[in-house]
């Protein structure tokens, strides 16, 4: 199309300026709500976010879980009190429980995630570690797990990592004890059945107890029992029959204590061994201080650290 006239051509230049102009304004109104957004995002505290570092601690604050949890927390706080600042940036401990429930957990650390942590502490509890890692790992945030030793949480996760050993490290740590330490030579092993953990622990137990011995034979008793179970008695005098000087016992802190108390009626002259599961004053409580007395169990412990006030404050 041709434009002639002065009138036609200003028309034509006219359309041309108008089109920037309406698209400049456009995009300043768009730029001014784009602001305000991450204003309201990351602005909305008044602090710049670059003046902490947040850390996250997903834990189980309550729920049936939360004796474990808690005692996290008062790591996590204790260190923190100790070294409160990171790179010259004071730390920033945010919060997020999980209150021991599989589908909160889920919402816990979705909620953790948006708070934009440089990092996350926890969980107690594998699974809880478990449901956060995939979020984790999509938002590139790291992760450390301190107490949980399911090793299903570290393997296929690169920014989940671990402070402690493995389930499977347990059964190695139990079984030297027993061979290298009280010097046994026959053990048995009694634990509930289908319980994956205990099958898993017991076989590394009982590989390691007879590499020590360089007895193929040193289990002489492995028994499963049924899950709910109260009366034990027959799998204790297997025990005593089988003369076993040690039993592995990789269950939980009510079974253990039913189990103890019942080997107390019977005489049963053995230590029972135990995981870090029975590192609770709560196993005391439940099987009494003479069954309590029967037992030895691996947990979490650094060898080059001193008893000092300070350890023994809580």
């Amino acid at each position: 199309m041709c434009y002639n006239t002065p009138m036609e051509r200003f028309t034509r230049t006219r359309k041309r300026l108008l089109v920037p102009i309406l698209a400049v304004a456009v995009l300043a109104q768009t730029g001014c709500a784009t602001f305000n957004n991450f204003k309201d995002a990351f602005f909305d505290d008044g602090r710049d976010p670059e003046e902490t570092i947040r850390i996250g601690v997903f834990q189980p604050l309550s729920g049936k879980d939360s004796e474990y949890g808690e005692l996290e927390r008062i790591g996590i706080e204790l260190a923190n009190e100790y070294r409160p600042k990171v790179l010259g940036k004071e730390v920033e401990l945010l919060y997020a429980d999980n209150k021991s429930d599989i589908y909160i957990a889920e919402l816990a650390i979705q909620d953790l995630i948006a708070k934009r942590p440089a990092i996350v502490l926890g969980s107690y509890g594998g699974v809880y570690s478990l449901i956060a890692a995939e979020f984790l790992e999509k938002a590139r945030i790291p992760a450390i797990a301190i107490t949980t030793k399911n090793p299903l949480v570290t393997s296929n996760n690169p920014y989940y990592f671990r402070v402690c050993y493995v389930d499977s490290f347990e059964g190695v740590a139990v079984a030297k004890y027993a061979g290298e330490v009280m010097g046994v030579g026959t053990a048995a092993i009694l634990k509930a059945r289908d319980d994956d953990y205990a099958t898993a622990v017991s076989q590394v137990f009982q590989e390691k107890i007879e590499q020590i011995t360089g007895n193929p034979n040193a289990i002489v008793s492995s028994r499963d029992y049924a899950p709910g179970e109260t009366d034990f008695m027959f799998y204790l005098q297997t025990i005593i029959n089988f003369e076993a000087e040690v039993v592995f016992l990789p269950v939980g802190v009510d079974d253990a204590a039913a189990i103890l108390k019942q080997a107390v009626e019977l005489n049963v002259d053995v230590t029972f061994l135990g995981t870090g599961e029975w590192d609770t004053q709560e196993l005391v409580e439940k099987a009494g201080e003479e069954a309590a007395s029967l037992v030895a169990f691996s947990t979490i412990f650094d060898p080059d650290t001193g008893i000092t006030q300070t350890t023994n404050i809580f």
